[in-house]
């Protein structure tokens, strides 16, 4: 039984991690120079981050919808529930092993190095957005 969770756990890492290489525009963002304010939109932020690609359409198993969830409770893994504010999104961005979803795996990548504080600001606010 342990074995099978095992395997389980390791195929939707790697599922997670091909969705967002998959659906990523950008490829590998570690040496690009952050985008100046007003260069990407949040919408744009998100696509080109490979954040659809796990949070919503058919691979909307993997990570939690974000329709709706601005300004809701959300169920943390250790029963905990937090608001989903805009410090929780940033803090889901750039650390997002620090409280997982009930439910969900932690498969989500740090992004902290990898967007710049226009791009996370831009991000959440069109997370927000999808809750208006």
């Amino acid at each position: 039984m342990v074995q099978k969770r095992v395997v389980f756990a390791v195929l939707v890492l790697v599922l997670a991690t091909l969705a967002c290489g998959l659906f990523s525009e950008r490829g590998d963002t570690s040496n690009r120079a952050p985008a100046s304010a007003g260069q990407l939109s949040g919408e744009q932020t998100f696509r080109e981050l490979g954040c659809s690609g796990c949070h919503g359409g058919a691979a909307g198993n993997i990570a939690p919808a974000l329709e709706d969830v601005y300004g809701k409770e959300v169920l943390l893994e250790n029963g905990e529930t937090v608001i989903a504010d805009e410090d929780y999104l940033r803090e889901s961005i750039l650390s997002p092993d620090e409280k997982i979803v009930a439910g969900y795996q932690p498969v989500m990548p740090d992004f902290s190095s990898q967007i710049s504080d226009q791009e996370l600001e831009a991000l959440v606010e069109y997370i927000r957005s999808l809750s208006n």
